[in-house]
């Protein structure tokens, strides 16, 4: 693939400039599963749920991420469910989503909590304004504008703290669909194929773009489902990709978190 001078691909270059294609499609995709998302039959969304919340709270726990007396951001929150039972009392968190639909199904919240409507692309907060910024399954939004925009708004010494599924996973449940690697399939309770922009990166691809928006001391890491995780709740979407792998589930990488900051060091080090 051919690269710019600034040594960005061309797909790269592509997914900052069609932003607002990219935010089209992803709200017209959500409106359609929203009400169903966090449905429990979805095994697929709970697998990637929990690992979401055994992620938080590791990183939680080795660089002290949620401290009292913050103000924190979360962006593509969803529902909001999971950070409210780990927020200190005096810390705020504004959550949000660009789909009107989701926010519509977020249960309710506390009063340091605020919900509201806004673009990842755009976010309408001034420039050094919180302390950090969490953003889940951010697949849908993982370009270069959104990173810009979470590094204006974080204050010196911020940070941004992500997850996403891991490219491994997404390339080998996705191969052989080449127009469709940058979509996750998701199958309504219907029968109703929808497909949801999936934009996914390896290790050394995160590096790059985050170094050239400017964070730094990255941390980058890659989780796994455990081996006594239910076996009746595996979908084919786990199982097929580790079986193509000849890999057990319990060694496939589903989803990478990764940790950047704006100034200063963390207190933890990469594990990979």
């Amino acid at each position: 693939m051919a690269r710019g001078e600034d040594g960005l691909s061309s797909l790269e270059l592509l997914q900052e400039i069609d932003t607002r294609r990219l935010e089209e499609e992803s709200n017209a995709a959500y409106r359609l599963v929203a009400a169903e998302y966090y449905d429990g039959r979805h095994m697929t969304c709970r697998a990637f749920d929990f690992l979401d919340e055994q992620i938080l709270d590791v990183y939680r726990k080795k660089c002290g991420l949620v401290e009292s007396r913050k103000q924190y951001l979360e962006v593509g929150a969803g529902i909001a469910t999971l950070l409210r039972g780990v927020l200190p009392s005096d810390s705020t968190l504004v959550a949000g989503d660009f789909c009107a639909e989701m926010a519509q199904h977020a249960l309710p919240l506390p009063p340091n909590i605020t919900y509201r409507q806004f673009s990842a692309f755009n976010l309408p907060f001034p420039e050094n304004h919180f302390d950090g910024v969490f953003a889940f399954l951010a697949d849908s939004y993982n370009v270069p504008r959104f990173y810009s925009e979470t590094w204006r708004v974080l204050k010196p010494g911020g940070f941004l703290f992500l997850t996403c599924p891991t490219k491994l996973w997404a390339t080998t449940l996705r191969q052989g669909d080449c127009e469709l690697l940058q979509y996750a399939r998701f199958t309504t309770l219907e029968g109703r194929t929808v497909f949801i922009p999936s934009i996914t990166r390896s290790k050394e691809e995160y590096h790059q773009v985050l170094a050239r928006v400017g964070f730094t001391k990255l941390v980058y890491e890659e989780f796994c489902l455990p081996s006594d995780y239910p076996s009746n709740r595996l979908p084919d979407t786990i199982r097929v990709p580790a079986q193509r792998l000849r890999r057990e589930v319990s060694r496939l990488p589903l989803v990478a978190a990764l940790l950047g900051e704006k100034r200063g060091e963390y207190p933890c080090k990469s594990q990979s």
